[in-house]
């Protein structure tokens, strides 16, 4: 089902995408990409720092200005900027990249990705988990979807 995407979205998408734009093309982002390639290239002035927050995006999400875009898919792009923008204030050496990534549409198999269901073993005590060999014998190669 297409939902049909307002001006009122168009206008709230294109406000973030402005900021998040003035902040990719802003002094401070050239000076963390220059920082982050001295790094990588054993030149670093001082020690870097990056705040990943990912794990606690659940809880930050909360305290972020409430979704205003209608349309659903449009949503998730809302979402994702402002994140972008709050992470941005928390003064850590973050790059962003000067682009808006677009997944790909992907079909997935019923059974997982390539057709196998994979097997997760979880421990309780430890919080844990790792995934176990789902392809264990040449024959199990015949399994594979595409």
């Amino acid at each position: 089902m297409n939902q049909t995407i307002t001006s009122k979205d168009k206008a709230v998408i294109r406000e973030l995408a402005v900021q998040y734009a003035e902040l990719a093309n802003g002094e401070q982002n050239r000076m963390s990409l220059v920082r982050w390639r001295n790094l990588n290239n054993l030149k670093s002035d001082r020690p870097l720092v990056f705040c990943n927050v990912y794990h606690l995006l659940p809880e930050i999400d909360p305290h972020l200005p409430a979704l205003q875009v209608e349309n659903k898919s449009l949503r998730e792009v809302e979402r994702w900027f402002r994140r972008a923008l709050w992470s941005a204030t928390l003064g850590d050496d973050r790059y962003v990249d000067p682009w808006f990534t677009v997944r790909a549409e992907m079909y997935t198999q019923a059974e997982g990705i390539f057709g196998i269901a994979p097997e997760t073993v979880h421990d309780d005590q430890s919080r844990g988990w790792r995934h176990m060999p789902v392809l264990k014998r040449m024959e199990d190669l015949d399994k594979l979807r595409a």
